[in-house]
């Protein structure tokens, strides 16, 4: 069942997100690892505990760079039966919540509580029940992200982690979004947030920036193409040559697709 990609009225969308859970099941099932820093996977870092990442450690790093960062980890193998067995038993728990759950991937879903306000109480009142049935039925922690549309409530429940619990309210969403990396924002991954810092784009407001110069550029380009269609003004007389016509629509197209050649440019 998917969610609905339309914004609503109220915040009633949920993003549930287990908490580094690979790692996570190595610490439920062996009280050894509680309070280690934990690696799942040793050639490649398929999951890392809280504690291995307070060192640096991330999901996809070489496995020799991350015992470099944090020699004192306890290294296990992945177990993905047991992954997968967690997961379901996480699913579950989501679908006793809504009958609306949209998963993401084996340890996250976006879940539609629109409509059980009346049953269940307010959204807020819902995630925190569904992380405590998560704890007692599953033993994970799992951290709930709440807003009008799923791309805020991924990013709220970004910013809840690790195991916590964050309510975008309606008419916030511009406040809450501005001041945070631009790493925060959904598909912007390690590359593209360096990219973007090369060139001064630290937060989502340098973006939102950004993207409103993109769009001035673009109109004004297309103003351009008009006057020089009709061999208007001082522009459409001197370049009223079909070769730099075909350049400015170009232009154009480039503006619309990839404006930050230009900006970056400036």
């Amino acid at each position: 069942m998917f969610v609905s990609r339309s914004p609503r009225q109220s915040a009633e969308i949920l993003h549930a997100d287990l908490d580094s859970f690979y790692a996570s099941v190595e610490q439920r099932d062996d009280p050894g690892l509680r309070g280690r820093p934990v690696i799942v996977g040793g050639g490649v870092v398929l999951a890392a505990s809280y504690e291995a990442k307070a060192y640096g450690v991330r999901t996809a790093m070489g496995g020799a760079q991350a015992r470099r960062l944090c020699p004192q980890a306890v290294v296990v193998p992945p177990r993905m039966a047991a992954y997968a067995q967690a997961s379901d038993a996480v699913f579950e728990v989501f679908r006793d919540t809504s009958p609306l759950v949209e998963p993401i991937s084996v340890d996250e879903a976006f879940i539609d509580v629109g409509g059980l306000r009346r049953i269940s109480g307010t959204p807020v009142d819902i995630a925190a029940r569904l992380r405590s049935d998560v704890r007692s039925r599953v033993g994970l922690p799992i951290t709930v992200g709440i807003a009008r549309t799923k791309f805020l409530a991924k990013v709220a429940s970004q910013e809840a982690k690790p195991d916590g619990l964050l309510l975008v309210p309606p008419g916030r969403e511009i406040a809450f979004l501005h001041p945070l990396p631009v790493r925060r924002l959904w598909g912007v991954g390690a590359v593209t947030a360096d990219k973007l810092h090369t060139h001064g784009i630290e937060t989502v407001a340098d973006v939102a920036e950004l993207a409103a110069r993109a769009n001035a550029m673009t109109a004004d380009a297309q103003q351009i193409v008009a006057h020089v269609k009709k061999g208007e003004g001082t522009v459409g007389a001197l370049v009223m040559d079909e070769a730099v016509y075909d350049d400015v629509q170009e232009m154009v197209r480039d503006l619309k697709h990839n404006p930050w050649k230009f900006l970056w440019k400036q």
